[in-house]
């Protein structure tokens, strides 16, 4: 059953917290499982533009998230929040500090696709930046979206046992 969120929800797929310099999926491929949408931000029915003011006005606060802990230490967090949370994380390259992960909606067992992205500030403080798309759909009935405030509470819970 889709509860009253997912039909509110914006018919757009892709969520991210960068729409400016959306993170890249670097090694999941376009031809990998069925797929109906572009891993290509704004590359399916609507723009790049189109999505990110749909994005802004549905989800204000998904952004980039800003934290003050050196930048490997971020990642292997979010690594671990990522299987946690039990995504397939399917590479990920710490030379680069991101990685690239699956998870299957619980409801209809759709594939979606997430790519998390961490950036050092300076030695002692990080971005992170991550994207949920979804395989199949006009809308995620705001699954990627919740997958994403999900993602930043788990990490956050994780920090803070630092």
């Amino acid at each position: 059953m889709v509860g009253i969120d997912g039909i509110r929800a914006p018919r757009i797929h892709d969520i991210t917290t960068d729409t400016v310099n959306p993170p890249k999926f670097i090694f999941t491929r376009e031809d990998e499982g069925f797929r109906e949408n572009s891993l290509v931000y704004g590359a399916d029915q609507l723009s790049a533009e189109q999505v990110t003011a749909i994005q802004r006005e549905a989800y204000p606060d998904i952004s980039t998230v800003t934290v003050q802990l050196a930048a490997r230490k971020v990642y292997q967090k979010a690594l671990f929040v990522g299987s946690l949370l039990g995504w397939k994380i399917s590479s990920k390259d710490a030379s680069i500090l991101q990685f690239e992960a699956q998870t299957i909606t619980p409801l209809f067992g759709f594939v979606d696709d997430i790519v998390v992205r961490i950036a050092a500030l300076d030695e002692h403080s990080s971005t992170i930046d991550i994207r949920s798309v979804s395989r199949v759909g006009v809308t995620d009935l705001g699954a990627n979206a919740k997958r994403i405030r999900l993602f930043f509470n788990k990490l956050e819970q994780e920090l803070i046992i630092l």
